[in-house]
């Protein structure tokens, strides 16, 4: 297996995630609201079947929001973690190529830097190989 390749996707798909972990928590809010407005209204109905079918569309809607909710949120957990480890410089030159993927990144940082192009790119292998540790544990040589 290749982990540096699964570490630059995940770098890659860092953005979304975050985004997709605040948006299942505004779902999970806005169903947390309608389970309880489904609950009054199951209490104040004369024919519970239809409002009890509603009810439970919702809560198991819910429950599989939470899960997604959960399973995003320990993974954007999990890159910011292994981000903390890299120096300044190091996480730099991940955001701009990856997290960010801004166009001309190596030029940009060249620029800041002051380092030569051949200098941005051993910042880069160096910083993957320790997000890659730190997020798989192990590395193939």
């Amino acid at each position: 297996m290749n982990y540096r390749i699964f570490t630059e996707d995940m770098l890659r798909s860092f953005r979304a995630k975050q985004a997709a972990a605040e948006n299942l928590q505004r779902t999970a809010d806005c169903l947390l609201v309608e389970d309880r407005l489904d609950r009054e209204r199951l209490e104040n109905t004369a024919e519970p079947g239809c409002a009890k079918q509603k009810r439970l569309g919702t809560r198991v809607f819910l429950c599989e929001t939470r899960k997604r909710l959960e399973a995003a949120k320990t993974e954007v957990a999990q890159v910011e973690r292994a981000l903390s480890l890299l120096s300044d410089t190091e996480k730099k030159v991940i955001y701009l190529l990856y997290v960010d993927r801004k166009r001309r990144a190596v030029d940009e940082l060249m620029e800041e830097l002051c380092y030569e192009k051949s200098n941005i790119y051993k910042i880069r292998d160096r910083a993957l190989l320790k997000l890659t540790i730190a997020l798989y544990g192990a590395v193939e040589d």
